[in-house]
């Protein structure tokens, strides 16, 4: 009995041990606030921890904005696309596209045409504007082309080429002129203004199914008057 007795204290004696035990180590814990103190971060850390986040945020809102513009890129080509294709559903802007070949290579462009562009034939071309002391000095017909040379008392020169345009095509030197193109009323004019006295000014455009060409030793101004002048004879 003296054993069993002595057991049963033991056990309670055990329980009551290991109680105060965990007891004193949940006094023993120190408050919120004194393990704020402990464990207070220094504001070097904090401030690291700030950048980190805010470049991890910055990474996010990169991605954001990139993954929205290649969207309204892909919006501006296929919308782009679709309104190309719908200009070409025009007849005559689908005409021009058609019509008008522009070749660059080193030293000159070329110009040709289609041969579909209609055309009155024998037609004779002639401009109103009026040049001083300019005469004509030459002309030679080859029935779907015609040049014409001016010249003044100081043999400046001015030249006047038309034919049907399928069947010539123009070579303009761009080595030493500045190029530029100008919608005038109904027309487009190819522009190349010389850089240097020692050679001429010239403009390309298409009229009436005829290509023509026009340059000489004057300003760009008055051959663009000269251009806008023709008209069938």
């Amino acid at each position: 009995m003296d054993n069993i007795y002595n057991e049963i204290v033991l056990e309670a004696l055990l329980k009551k041990a290991v109680i105060d035990d965990h007891n004193n180590e949940l006094v023993s814990i120190p408050s919120e606030n004194e393990l704020k103190s402990l464990f207070m971060f220094s504001d070097q850390y904090q401030l690291k921890m700030k950048l980190l986040f805010r470049r991890e945020k910055q990474q996010v809102i990169k991605k954001i904005v990139f993954n929205v513009i290649r969207r309204i890129a892909i919006l501006i080509m296929i919308v782009g696309v679709i309104l190309f294709g719908l200009l070409l559903i025009n007849i005559e802007v689908r005409a021009t596209v058609r019509n008008a070949i522009t070749e660059w290579f080193d030293k000159f462009t070329r110009y040709s045409y289609s041969e579909n562009i209609p055309a009155e034939k024998g037609v004779i071309w002639t401009f109103e504007y009026q040049l001083k002391s300019y005469v004509e000095k030459e002309r030679v017909d080859l029935g779907s082309f015609t040049s014409i040379t001016y010249n003044d008392d100081e043999n400046n020169e001015i030249s006047f080429q038309f034919g049907i345009a399928s069947d010539i095509s123009f070579g303009i030197d761009n080595e030493r002129s500045k190029y530029e193109i100008r919608n005038i009323g109904d027309m487009e004019y190819h522009i190349y203004t010389a850089i240097s006295s020692e050679y001429p000014s010239v403009i390309i455009w298409l009229q009436d199914g005829y290509a023509m060409c026009i340059s000489g030793f004057i300003t760009i101004d008055e051959l663009i008057n000269i251009a806008q002048t023709i008209s069938k004879k």
